[in-house]
């Protein structure tokens, strides 16, 4: 239904993952503003969906408070989530970043429902030797290293403060860390960084 153009095929790529009408020159514009990344469906994209559909299956199961008797509506909208995540995973083509993502968000998922989000790095550790363990060779993948670097500088910069910053400082603060943290791996892998990507993606992530 959409024209032809380069918001079609923009609009096609953050939905359904489907790259195949962007250009060389749209692929070197993200490649130097910094915002490959956000194109990829990945765990950014998964983590949309799932939260979305968290808030909408908890909405939906208060409304029967019976339901709440037999299982708090948490923890019925932590399945309901993860069905649709793992639905979208699937309609996004389930290539290794979405596969990473979604096994990610399960580990997660698994970690609250047990009452354990209490130590991330242990379940960050724990989807890093599931992912290995499904895919050995995801260790030559450049994907591997950068989503589990910047998860874990997010759970570095979010975690053991006496006080939590303010909405602004705190963006501003992460992006800042997570352009520090995963720049050795942008120049190694990728043979460039933007100087200037810190400062788009404060505008792109939100």
């Amino acid at each position: 239904w959409l024209k032809e153009g380069p918001g079609r095929a923009l609009f096609i790529a953050l939905t359904l993952g489907d790259t195949s009408e962007l250009s060389r020159d749209d692929w070197n514009l993200f490649r130097i503003t910094g915002t490959t990344h956000l194109v990829a469906i990945s765990g950014f994209n998964i983590a949309i969906v799932a939260g979305m559909a968290f808030f909408v299956f908890r909405w939906l199961w208060c409304l029967w408070p019976p339901l709440l008797l037999h299982l708090p509506a948490q923890k019925a909208a932590m399945v309901g989530a993860a069905l649709l995540a793992f639905i979208y995973a699937l309609l996004a083509g389930w290539e290794p970043p979405v596969q990473r993502a979604f096994l990610m968000f399960a580990m997660v998922g698994a970690a609250a429902w047990l009452g354990r989000l209490s130590r991330p790095s242990h379940v960050l550790a724990l989807a890093w030797f599931v992912v290995l363990l499904l895919d050995p060779l995801a260790l030559l993948s450049p994907g591997l290293w950068l989503s589990f670097g910047a998860v874990a500088a997010i759970f570095y910069a979010m975690m053991n403060r006496l006080q939590p910053p303010g909405f602004l400082a705190g963006l501003i603060g992460l992006q800042l860390m997570l352009s520090l943290v995963l720049a050795p791996l942008t120049v190694w892998y990728f043979h460039g960084l933007s100087w200037f990507a810190p400062l788009l993606n404060l505008v792109a992530v939100p």
